[in-house]
């Protein structure tokens, strides 16, 4: 075997004068020093040589690293081996290779592929594989192959097949089959269509349609039509499979799809996406029949079941007339354009596709049709038998009923008078719309969220602190804080052990508190992903630009950094309506927000801005810092406005949408109501009176209200003018009067919009829950931890039927959104109740009969009581 020693030189023999005997020990010796020594060398060169390197890449890296290290042996391959000092140090460059982190990457990156190669055999015995977990596993190697970075090491895993397809259809096995029929007594035509029979009164031609609308009459046939219903609906199968589903499932679904769509264009998407609509919209339709005959069918119902079923009725209804499943087509047809996450995609259209084809397959629901006698003919001639008898019946009645004529009469002229008042009463009230932003109100902003994210923990730390001192006063700092947790853990796992008031009060505030906290953190993030791609065009226009360093010349702070932390301030700045010495306007300046704001690394460089704002002394290096970040603004200000102008409008039409601080109800006034128009004179006339008093009244805009403009208006008939009452978040608001494009404001109080429009002020409930659900990552109220009743969105105490029951404490509600709401007037929701039975809590969603919507919600709360907790607690 060749050797790196193998062109050492051949020396001549020395000729020893000393003992020979003693000479040719020591020779051996010191040759079988030199031979070890070049052993161990030739070992550790083999050893590197021989690793197992899969990626070709790697192995020309290895060998680069090979023979650097051949060229340095040439240098010393002359050398005396015998001596362990050379040994040692051409070892140490060998271990060199070892230690090379490409190297490790390489061998430990192997290393993992042949274990998973060893689990897919394994996998493969078992009966645990499949070709598309294989092809996902090769794919994930190939890819890794196919990357030029050598330092990226290989991470992917071969997952174990789940056999989706057999859970599915056992699970579809064990649900029940449904048998109904549905007897249809009257005339049909020959497609089983019911007729309508409308006689015209001024010609007497008689017109026949299928439609329920015409206004015809049905009749009664002869013979009856039965149908007959048997089977599973492929409606309530997909409803079961999509509840079923795991992790595992999804998993593996993702696994399929994505070999599934290996190679496919956007037609395959397309034609996909329309198959499984078109099945869709299929299935609602037969579901809706299915309801039907239940409705006709079933006589044990109750009165709610029935509601309930009719209202789904009408919704599926109203989604298959509305275009609601063409929209939908529409609108991933146009993603398509638009895919960001393609595996995402894959997977959703791929397990809809799949959930659906599957439902549809294992459906096996039959009708059949009878043709039987008519009972109701039968009864019909009956009737006419009797006809002659009640005919006799009411001729002996009908002076009795001519002796109440008059009565009746006259009742039924106050009954309409009374019925038109209220009708009229009603219609004179303004009709509420809740949600946007009022007149003249700004955009609002992430600083302005930001100052209300501190305010809500102003709020935690005052409730601490005022609970804290009542609760625990014998405790302080951090023990008697500790206190307090342990007070919201205990309630939280036993509602039974907390029964004074005072503790309860503090647990059920912390709640409420911890779960808008949440909710605001949680919206701040989701409107600051908009400027993402802003902040990093604005990053591009600082290259090669220089910042701030230190005198050993690294970085203090980067360009970028002290231009973005320079004009975050101008967020936290405004400008009040009272000025200053000169009637200069006096810059107030929230510099706790500001500080809160930013990240710890940048928190020293802003409290040296906002020194500098304040006009404080500054040091030489603060004013460095100072001089550079006006520098930077001058220079950038121009172009990284306009990006981050681009950046804060999506921020602030985000958060107008979603912030419940900044949502206004509006009311357009009607002056034919008497009372509304009354109130609303005398209002605009103590606004006039406090002008012309004081000069002004507190509007946002000086120029919104001016008392000559408003008398001239009032002379010419408020009935004239359009008037709109606003109403804020805290209950404030304004009358906006307007008068052929212009318009004039007066603010209100609370208590001013209370008692002047009590309908606008009333507050609404679910106002309060679409916003929560839309601000919320998880879209529910419980922004804290979904599904977790600790920090549910109200207690048993909240709600009207069990706020007196021993159920009170026990009790826990959330709202959650569907996951399609869009803050419009579709949005639809779903109530969970949490209820605890003494060792832990059950949950249970009320509206099992689908989502409903605002008005539905408010319902819900309203038929809770305790049989509602009895039932939650009896569900398995």
């Amino acid at each position: 075997m060749a050797s790196f020693t193998d062109k050492i030189p051949q020396f001549n023999p020395y000729i020893q004068q000393l003992p020979i005997e003693a000479m040719v020990q020591v020779g051996m010796q010191k040759q079988q020093r030199y031979d070890e020594g070049v052993q161990k060398i030739q070992t550790e060169i083999d050893n590197i040589a021989g690793l197992d390197v899969y990626k070709s890449g790697h192995k020309e890296y290895l060998q680069s690293k090979l023979n650097e290290l051949g060229n340095s042996l040439k240098t010393v391959a002359a050398g005396d081996f015998s001596n362990f000092q050379l040994v040692n140090s051409v070892s140490g460059m060998t271990k060199q290779i070892v230690k090379d982190p490409i190297i490790q990457t390489a061998v430990s990156s192997t290393q993992r592929i042949r274990k998973e190669q060893e689990n897919i055999q394994t996998a493969q015995k078992n009966g645990k594989s499949s070709v598309e977990n294989e092809w996902w596993y090769n794919n994930q190697v190939n890819n890794w192959l196919n990357d030029n970075d050598l330092s990226k090491a290989f991470t992917g895993e071969f997952v174990e097949y789940t056999d989706v397809d057999k859970k599915l259809r056992d699970m579809a096995g064990k649900l029940k089959e449904i048998e109904r029929s549905v007897d249809i007594p009257f005339q049909r035509d020959d497609r089983g269509n019911v007729l309508y029979f409308k006689t015209d009164k001024t010609t007497g031609k008689t017109t026949v349609s299928t439609d329920p609308n015409s206004g015809g009459e049905k009749k009664i046939d002869d013979a009856m039509l039965r149908v007959k219903v048997k089977g599973l609906p492929a409606q309530k199968i997909l409803d079961n499979f999509y509840m079923s589903l795991d992790e595992n499932d999804k998993r593996q679904l993702q696994i399929t799809s994505a070999y599934h769509y290996r190679g496919a264009t956007r037609d395959t998407f397309k034609a996909d996406a329309t198959s499984t609509i078109n099945a869709q919209k299929k299935m609602l339709s037969d579901q809706i029949v299915d309801w039907s005959v239940m409705l006709k069918t079933n006589p044990d119902m109750s009165a709610d079941q029935r509601a309930q079923i009719e209202a789904a009725i009408k919704v599926g209804n109203d989604k298959l007339t509305s275009g609601y499943f063409e929209n939908e087509l529409a609108k991933k047809i146009i993603d398509l354009d638009k895919i960001g996450n393609l595996d995402d995609y894959k997977y959703r259209l791929y397990t809809q596709k799949y959930l659906t084809g599957t439902a549809e397959a294992i459906s096996n629901e039959s009708r059949t049709e009878e043709i039987l006698s008519n009972p109701y003919a039968q009864m019909d001639m009956e009737k006419k038998k009797f006809e002659f008898q009640r005919q006799r019946a009411m001729q002996e009645h009908q002076e009795f009923l001519m002796s109440h004529a008059v009565s009746v009469a006259r009742l039924n002229i106050e009954s309409e008078k009374w019925a038109t008042e209220k009708a009229e009463k009603e219609a004179l009230q303004p009709i509420v719309e809740r949600g946007g932003l009022g007149t003249n109100q700004k955009m609002p902003t992430l600083g302005e969220l930001s100052t209300a994210i501190t305010q809500t923990q102003d709020g935690v730390n005052a409730a601490n602190a005022q609970f804290g001192n009542l609760l625990f006063p014998k405790l302080t700092g951090e023990a008697r804080q500790k206190a307090l947790n342990e007070l919201v853990s205990k309630y939280a796992t036993n509602p039974n052990s907390i029964t004074d008031n005072n503790q309860r009060d503090y647990v059920e505030t912390m709640r409420t508190l911890n779960n808008k906290l949440a909710q605001q953190n949680g919206l701040y993030a989701q409107a600051q992903a908009f400027s993402k791609d802003i902040d990093g065009q604005v990053s591009n226009l600082f290259t090669g630009y220089g910042g701030v360093n230190y005198s050993d010349g690294s970085q203090m702070y980067s360009a970028e950094e002290l231009y973005r932390t320079r004009t975050l301030l101008n967020n936290f700045q405004t400008v009040p309506k009272v000025g200053g010495p000169g009637g200069k306007p006096i810059v107030q300046t929230d510099e706790r927000g500001y500080i809160n704001s930013l990240p710890a690394k940048l928190k020293p460089l802003g409290q040296v801005i906002v020194k500098w704002n304040k006009g404080e002394q500054l040091s030489s290096s603060e004013r460095t810092i100072i001089n550079r970040s006006q520098d930077l603004l001058r220079t950038f200000r121009p172009q990284a406005d306009a990006l981050v102008m681009e950046g804060l409008k999506k921020q602030s039409e985000y958060l107008a949408a979603r912030m419940p601080e900044v949502q206004t109800t509006f009311g357009t006034l009607n002056m034919g109501d008497k009372v509304s128009k009354v109130r609303t004179e005398n209002l605009i006339g103590n606004a006039i009176k406090r002008f012309d008093e004081f000069g002004a009244l507190d509007v946002t805009n000086p120029g919104d209200f001016n008392g000559s403009t408003m008398s001239e208006w009032a002379k010419k008939g408020i009935e004239n003018l359009q008037v709109v009452a606003e109403k804020r978040y805290d209950g404030s608001g304004q009358l906006v009067i307007y008068n052929e494009g212009a318009k004039q404001i007066i603010p209100l109080t609370a208590d001013q919009l209370a008692a002047y429009y009590p309908n606008i002020a009333k507050n609404s409930f679910m106002t309060n829950v679409k916003y929560m659900t839309l601000s919320s990552p998880g879209k529910t109220t419980n922004s804290v931890a979904p599904e977790d009743p600790v920090n549910a969105y109200m207690s048993g105490y909240d709600i009207p039927g069990l706020r007196q029951s021993g159920y009170a404490p026990k009790v826990r509600l959330d709202v959650e959104a569907a996951p399609t709401n869009d803050g419009s007037d579709r949005d639809r929701f779903q109530v969970r109740m949490y209820v605890y039975n003494g060792s832990n809590w059950k949950n249970a969603i009320l509206n099992q009969q689908g989502y409903v919507n605002a008005s539905g919600v408010e319902e819900i709360f309203n038929g809770i009581g305790p049989t509602t907790v009895k039932d939650v607690l009896n569900r398995r």
